[in-house]
């Protein structure tokens, strides 16, 4: 049995392309929701390991 393939992709990486320090706080939000992302797929992936072992 796989973790379902949504838990698998990558999450990208936001490129920063701009020249202010506005536009580098936008981006260090952008990547802070990127982080998130990868880490909420990674919860998830523990609770379904947990499950698993729990069925065992």
């Amino acid at each position: 049995m796989l973790p379902p393939t949504v838990y698998l992709q990558a999450v990208q990486e936001p490129k920063f392309t701009g020249r202010t320090n506005a536009d580098l706080l936008g981006w260090a939000l952008e990547m802070r929701e990127a982080l998130r992302l990868a880490n909420s797929d990674k919860k998830a992936l523990r609770e379904w390991a947990g499950q698993l072992s729990e069925q065992r």
